[in-house]
């Protein structure tokens, strides 16, 4: 048989692991801004976290509180670079509604990261029908070259997201078909 000597002391060490990445903007709109967002599949871009490029992303996208998952996008393949962009292909996201997610990625080394801090972007929701409009309908202008048109604007995002229109687009009537007029400031 063989012999064998006592066990030798113990010793410790540490696994590497990828640097955690940065959740870096949402359809367009970069953080620390909050993104609202028009886009229902808005590109979720990442950055690196350190020098290694990143190989793969996974993300998950999840309702506002984080505790319906939306979205498990499984490990997504990217060029090597410093930062990636994968399409939302979840479940349809709804208007006026905020969302959360998080992110890890893995670089070309093979390591992965830990999980992002979670962070939100909201799609935005559309105005309400504007009210209180001014002619009233089969109001006639007489003598006059200048018509003035007037309605009251109101948005569920305005007062927590600063939602103000931005375009208007009236359609008038002349008895002889109808035309648009696209208002944009």
């Amino acid at each position: 048989g063989s012999t064998w000597s006592d066990w030798s002391g113990l010793t410790s060490f540490t696994t590497s692991a990828a640097d955690t990445p940065t959740l870096t903007s949402v359809g367009g709109t970069s953080y620390p801004t909050f993104p609202w967002i028009t886009d229902s599949t808005p590109n979720l871009v990442v950055t690196r976290g350190a020098s290694t490029n990143i190989a793969k992303t996974y993300i998950m996208v999840y309702n506002e509180s984080a505790t319906e998952t939306l979205w498990d996008s499984g490990w997504q393949d990217h060029v090597d670079g410093t930062s990636s962009t994968t399409t939302y292909a979840g479940t349809g996201l709804v208007q006026g509604t905020t969302y959360s997610w998080k992110a890890k990625v893995e670089d070309i080394n093979g390591l992965v990261s830990e999980w992002t801090s979670l962070s939100q972007f909201r799609l935005n929701g559309p105005p309400l029908t504007p009210s209180g409009l001014s002619p009233e309908p089969g109001y006639v202008f007489n003598n006059t070259l200048y018509a003035t048109f007037e309605a009251s604007f109101e948005d569920p995002d305005r007062t927590t997201y600063s939602d103000y229109p931005t375009e208007w687009e009236i359609m008038i009537d002349d008895n002889g078909g109808q035309s648009s007029i696209n208002i944009t400031t």
